[in-house]
Parts: structure tokens; sequence; C-alpha cells
């Protein structure tokens, strides 16, 4: 890049450029790359060796014996985002200069406000049932079957419309509809699916069905879906963990845009009871995998 095309991509009125005097921690590269990608126009750029005030500009470059290229390399393992990245580092007018052009982010439409209100909702129903299942020593040694019908009988009286082995989608195998373990519906259409397991370790392959489950099910594209999984294990801390590595590294059909270990509902949160989420890009839309984790005595 010459001198003068420089100075025109600073004076473009280009929002999104990002110009630093001196930096060589991949990890705020990194973020410069991911906050250009969700920019408003077709390219943003990270400018390293420049600085920009107002419309003018100053070279001030970067010792050529820094391994620019490595940092940047080492800066790109690290951006988050799904995006088309080049960079080049030449020389203008003598000074070293990084030039990184970052191609911006598909948009995604984001859960409303109204939705985000119903998924709260939903979730501290089934916080409160779950709680009420811990309590009730009948169902510590039950079958998923009578664990889910309790969960549904509470939802049920809390006033929900709720379907159990609701046939929908496809059957793991293909071969025909579907039985959906928890159903919430609102005015006939669907809000959220829950499919549950019992669990006595991380079984994975069995998680990954469950998990496979839903999106089988899920017909339509939910805002939100919910893993339920009852747990009956000596070390809760780390089944947790475990379970957190799985799900952050597990192939899901629609791309992970984001992951929360440790989501609290109205500032309600207990020591035997863990929420995750995984947020996803679905056709353009977000849509949120929540994961219930409890501790069955």
């Amino acid at each position: 890049m010459t001198c003068e095309e420089l100075k025109n991509l600073i004076a473009s009125g280009n929002n999104e450029v990002i110009c630093k005097q001196f930096c060589v921690f991949p990890n705020q590269i990194s973020k410069y790359i991911e906050s250009v990608a969700h920019g408003s126009q077709k390219y943003g750029y990270v400018l390293i060796g420049v600085v920009k005030e107002k419309s003018d500009y100053c070279l001030c470059g970067f010792d050529k014996s820094i391994n620019m290229d490595n940092i940047v390399q080492n800066a790109l393992k690290q951006v988050r985002v799904k995006t088309e990245i080049s960079y080049e580092v030449c020389n203008v007018e003598g000074r070293h200069i990084c030039i990184i052009k970052v191609k911006t982010c598909e948009r995604i439409l984001e859960v409303g406000s109204a939705d985000l209100y119903k998924m709260k909702e939903v979730l501290r129903e089934v916080l409160s049932a779950c709680v009420k299942l811990q309590a009730n020593s009948l169902y510590y040694g039950a079958t998923e079957d009578q664990r889910n019908d309790y969960i549904r009988d509470i939802l049920d009286t809390a006033g929900y419309d709720v379907k159990d082995q609701t046939r929908r989608g496809l059957s793991p195998n293909g071969k025909g509809a579907g039985e959906v373990d928890i159903l919430i519906k609102e005015k006939d259409f669907p809000i959220t699916i829950i499919e549950a397991l019992n669990l006595n370790s991380l079984n994975t392959a069995y998680l990954d069905k469950h998990i496979d489950k839903i999106y089988d099910y899920d017909t339509a594209g939910n805002k939100f879906n919910i893993i339920l999984s009852y747990v009956t294990v000596a070390d809760f801390v780390t089944f947790c963990e475990k379970y957190f590595q799985h799900i952050k590294i597990y192939g899901y059909p629609f791309e992970m845009t984001s992951i929360n270990e440790n989501v609290v509902v109205d500032n309600i949160s207990y020591s035997d009871i863990k929420i995750m989420k995984t947020v996803h890009n679905r056709n353009q839309c977000e849509t949120i995998l929540y994961h219930v984790c409890v501790l069955i005595k």
C-alpha cells in the first residue's frame, strides 16, 4: 500500500478503521479485528503503526526487528468471529506499517426483548421445578420419564401449555417422527423444547444423542431450547467442568457464536444446579440452547 492509498483510506469516512501506534499483543489485536468485523461497511481495517487525528494521520511505524507476521498469525487464531481476513506488513515513507483488512460479518438478528423476557420466565419456572424435584425423595431413584412427568406437571400447574411425548420432526434413526420429552406452547405456537436425560457420569455419547434430538425435533427454529440433565454423581463440580468443556467443542448443526458457563436467573443460584448456555447462528437468527444440570441425591 502506498502512502497515498493509506491517506485515502483514513480520510474515506469508514468508521471501521482502528489505528494503533504500537500493539504487539495478539489478544488485543484479535479484539480489534472482532470489533471491525461487526461494522456496518463491507470491510474494516486495523492499522498498526499509524495514529489518526481527525482526518489527519501520523506514521509512527514499529521496529523492523519485531516479527509482526508471527504476532498477527497468533492473533488470527484467537479471533472468534467467522470472517475473511488478509494482512500485509509494508513500508510506507520508510516506516513499517501492518495493515489488516477484515470483511464484516453478515448481520445476525438478535433475540428481541420480548423473547428474552419469555426465556427468563420459562427458565425461572424450570429452575423452580428442579428445586422441588431435588427435595422430593420419591424421585431420588426415579426413571427419566418419571422425573419428566413431575417437571411437566409443575409447569402445567404454573399455567403453561405443556405437551409430553409429542411427535415432531425426525426420530434419531430418521425413519419416523420423534417423541419430544416436553414441549411448551403458547397460543398453539411452540415456544421451547425440553429434552431430558439421566446421567450418572458424563456419558458424552448419550448427551450428544439428546442434543441432536433437540435439533431434529425443532423444525421451526425456536428462540431457545433446553437440555435438562438429572445428574447423580459424587463430584458435581468436576462433572460440570467436564460438561462445559464438552459442549464448548461439540459439533452443533448451527455455528456457535458464544458460550456462557454460569447463567444466573433473577439473581437466583444454587450450588447443586448449574445452568450453561450456547448461542448459535441459525439462518442469520440468534438462537439459544440452555443446559440445566440438576444434582439429584
